[in-house]
């Protein structure tokens, strides 16, 4: 139970009703598929413990937030056991469970850089300053973003239907393996947005937090109402997703129409706003120049982390995480950010000290907690002046400033993978300055690591066009 309140959280709950019943449960997946449990059970097990409602008690957008008896014994995720309502059965509204996957993966391609587009010249809202995940949608709408990420060669797409809605009834099959059919009777449904042109319709899902992977429902059920509603033009449900100023739509197919589980992405398209004062090599070697070196920490074992993105998806979950009435949850254990980016364990504590050793949080045993520069940061990190504060932030490092250093007197080398003799020279300058002493291949790994962060944080992000 979370210290210091007499609240339970969902999975102590969950936890409750495995260790009563956990045994009937996995018995009845096993012979039948699934297990049923009705709303008013769920409360008198959460009613126990004083925990949240039955909504929260069974609502879960990803993967890594389900309770930990549903992913107890496995390590597959399509093995995991999931909840799906079924709505009023019998004049009892219930849930079922399973190990059906109701998950969907979230890829983002980091190798692309986004497509820049111009902001339109408007003056209620503006690239720095959109307050949710609509206005995202409709910035994307007003500046052609969306025509362009989601082009089928018709007209101009319009937006024709969002909001909440009830679906009615529901059939449909779910899983692949071992499908089993699903009756809802009735669901609640909220649609960020649809568009439509004289060629298709687009559903989209919207979310501003990062995600590894998604509830399908979340783009299923909008597409069986819409494609039940007698359409005959084709139905498109995509995500778009927003990480650090950067807008990417994944489209999405369900193979089969009539089962949840077929749904495959089709393509993914990335843009960005153009920023009227872009980053160039001279600002970053401005800042190069001022930077002001840190003594490299001891308390942190040197981050082994490569990736812009996946620094803003963990500095974005800490964010989310982040409870100022809650201390006992505001921070994040190295198994929850492993288990969003799909790493092992131990591998949980590379984004977790690299935002650590930015001064972008603190750590409390095996939990990493956003700080008010973090938070800060990262509301800036839509624009190109809060990129040129991470950068300034890896500047301060010497181990970083090396490497910076080395790319930018061998412009050439920029693009081609670090030789041999390259990574000796650079551990041999780099390892001085890290607080474990580690061996040839280690280091050369951890140089690998750092060259790969000093192009995906810095270079990427010059724009001398």
């Amino acid at each position: 139970m979370a210290r210091g309140t007499n609240k339970a959280n969902k999975n102590d709950v969950w936890q409750r009703i495995f260790d009563t019943v956990g045994d009937e449960i996995t018995e009845s997946i096993g012979e039948k598929g699934y297990f049923d449990i009705t709303a008013s059970e769920l409360k008198d097990f959460s009613n126990q413990l004083n925990g949240p409602d039955v909504r929260n008690l069974a609502k879960f957008d990803r993967s890594y937030s389900l309770p930990t008896p549903f992913k107890a014994g496995v390590q597959d995720i399509k093995n995991y056991i999931n909840i799906m309502p079924l709505g009023y059965v019998d004049k009892i509204y219930t849930y079922r469970l399973g190990r059906f996957n109701a998950y969907a993966n979230l890829a983002i391609d980091e190798t692309k850089q986004p497509e820049l587009i111009r902001f339109p010249d408007i003056q209620t809202i503006s690239p720095d300053t959109i307050p949710s995940e609509n206005t995202y949608i409709d910035a994307a709408f007003s500046s052609g973003m969306l025509n362009k990420a989601l082009d089928d060669g018709g007209s101009q797409f319009l937006p024709v239907l969002h909001g909440r809605m009830g679906s009615g009834p529901m059939e449909f099959n779910i899983g692949v393996d071992r499908p089993q059919k699903l009756t809802v009777n009735g669901a609640q449904i909220e649609i960020d947005a649809t568009f439509e042109n004289n060629q298709s319709i687009v559903i989209i899902e919207a979310k501003a937090v990062p995600e590894a992977d998604f509830l399908v429902r979340q783009l299923y059920y909008p597409y069986y109402v819409i494609h039940h509603r007698g359409v005959t033009k084709p139905v498109r449900p995509a995500f778009l997703s927003l990480l650090g100023g950067n807008y990417y739509f994944n489209e999405y197919e369900f193979t089969d129409p009539h089962n949840y589980s077929t749904i495959q992405m089709v393509r993914q398209r990335s843009f960005r706003f153009l920023d009227n004062s872009p980053i160039t090599e001279k600002k970053v070697v401005d800042i190069y120049k001022s930077s002001k070196v840190v003594t490299e920490p001891v308390e942190i074992v040197f981050p082994q982390a490569n990736s812009y993105i996946k620094l803003v998806k963990t500095l974005s979950l800490l964010n989310d995480a982040y409870h100022d009435d809650d201390i006992a949850s505001q921070g994040l254990h190295k198994q929850d950010i492993a288990s969003v980016f799909g790493y092992a364990e131990r591998q949980g504590d590379y984004y977790g000290n690299l935002v650590w050793y930015l001064g972008l949080c603190t750590k409390v045993k095996n939990t990493y907690v956003i700080n008010h520069n973090g938070r800060k940061l990262l509301r800036e990190l839509d624009t190109n002046e809060g990129k040129l504060s991470l950068i300034g932030l890896l500047l301060q490092h010497q181990p970083f400033r090396i490497v910076f250093k080395f790319f930018l007197d061998n412009p050439k080398k920029r693009t081609v993978a670090l030789s041999l003799d390259d990574k000796l020279e650079l551990a041999n300058k780099v390892k001085p300055y890290l607080n474990t002493d580690y061996n040839e291949s280690t280091m050369k790994r951890r140089i690998e690591s750092t060259a790969a962060l000093v192009h995906s944080v810095i270079f990427d992000a010059i724009d001398d066009n």
